[in-house]
């Protein structure tokens, strides 16, 4: 089984990065879904497993993708930070990226940019959509640092829930 970390809208601030480590220990995988800003270097050293990085609309790093498709343990996982392509309509936001995910034949979809955790499973296509929230400036209504924690098996079935740091 693999335990993959799924966090988003960091803003060039580590610390709650820090403590999320502290909680999980080390990971499989990372899955940063944008806004990391110029933080990936000193993220990915500290998390000591690998890393995979879109660009958010705050990231000035020409090399990360504003898309990327990933296979794990046999599911397809589109990660994208979800500027232009969704809104604070959670409903609506979902139902746009389910449809991505038929075009792109993904079984899950992961973004970021609202700062608001969701995970959501429906129509169309029937794809999971994923948020981890923002480990800086949380939006929901208990404004707690969040992220996802995905426990992939072998065959593809997975887990996730939604944890929340709390502030001191």
């Amino acid at each position: 089984m693999q335990k993959i970390l799924i966090v988003s809208d960091t803003h060039g601030i580590p610390y709650n990065f820090e403590k999320m480590l502290e909680i999980e220990g080390t990971p499989d995988m990372i899955l940063h879904l944008g806004d990391i800003e110029g933080q990936e270097d000193y993220m990915e050293t500290l998390a000591g497993c690998k890393m995979e990085i879109v660009a958010g609309n705050n990231d000035s790093n020409k090399k990360l993708p504003h898309e990327l498709l990933l296979t794990i343990s046999g599911k397809r996982i589109l990660m994208l930070h979800g500027t232009g392509r969704v809104s604070f309509d959670i409903e609506e936001s979902c139902w746009k990226l389910r449809l991505l995910a038929k075009e792109k034949r993904a079984d899950i979809v992961m973004f970021g940019h609202i700062h608001i955790p969701i995970i959501s499973k429906g129509e169309p296509w029937d794809a999971f959509v994923i948020n981890p929230g923002s480990l800086t400036y949380p939006r929901q209504h208990n404004r707690k640092p969040s992220y996802v924690v995905m426990l992939m098996q072998e065959n593809g079935e997975f887990e996730c829930e939604i944890k929340y740091i709390e502030k001191f």
